[in-house]
């Protein structure tokens, strides 16, 4: 009788030491992770919704439809941003260098769309049609580089909860794909500069 009662007051003690010390820090840590892992996937979906946006962004500097460029490329810019604020949310679940690629993947896009910004204003006080076609490819040269940039984003955050061999090789080619030196030669700036 005695060792029961020992049993069922030690067993209630422990559980009400679980229920007060360990349960709370469990809930937290839950809801950290699926505010994480939602973060993540919201993330993922932004950084697929940039391909459209900047192909009709290509196709507008093609035309030579500089408002409709601006126009796009303000989208770009609101999709940047709210890609930072997820990012500012996710990037907890990421581990230390899965969370450096991608900061410096987004740093990255971030400073192209200054560079596509620059250009497209050139192009307005510059509307020379031999120009255009040069501006067409860097365009495409800025616009390829972004896409890479967000694959190695993408990368980073793809398999971010998963520490496989298959995870350390996605970070490898991700790591790879941020060293990647910039395009040589003149900003988009500088090549309409050069022409007047």
């Amino acid at each position: 009788m005695q060792t029961a009662l020992i049993s069922a007051l030690t067993a209630a003690v422990v559980t009400l030491l679980i229920e007060y010390f360990a349960k709370p820090s469990l809930e937290g840590r839950k809801d950290r992770l699926v505010t994480a892992g939602r973060a993540s996937r919201d993330m993922l979906a932004t950084l697929e919704s940039f391909f459209y946006v900047e192909f009709r962004l290509a196709l507008a500097c093609g035309d030579r439809d500089w408002k409709r460029a601006m126009q796009l490329l303000e989208v770009v810019e609101k999709k940047q941003e709210s890609l930072r604020e997820k990012h500012g949310l996710a990037r907890g679940s990421l581990t230390a260098q899965a969370r450096a690629i991608a900061d410096e993947g987004l740093r990255r896009s971030e400073r192209s769309i200054t560079t596509l910004e620059s250009g497209i204003r050139a192009a307005q006080q510059e509307p020379g049609a031999d120009k255009a076609q040069e501006f067409q490819i860097r365009v495409n040269t800025v616009r390829e580089q972004r896409r890479e940039n967000r694959k190695a984003v993408e990368m980073a955050y793809v398999q971010s909860m998963r520490w496989t061999r298959k995870y350390r090789n996605s970070l490898k080619r991700a790591a790879k794909i941020i060293r990647l030196p910039p395009v040589d030669g003149p900003t988009m700036a500088e090549m309409f500069r050069e022409h007047r």
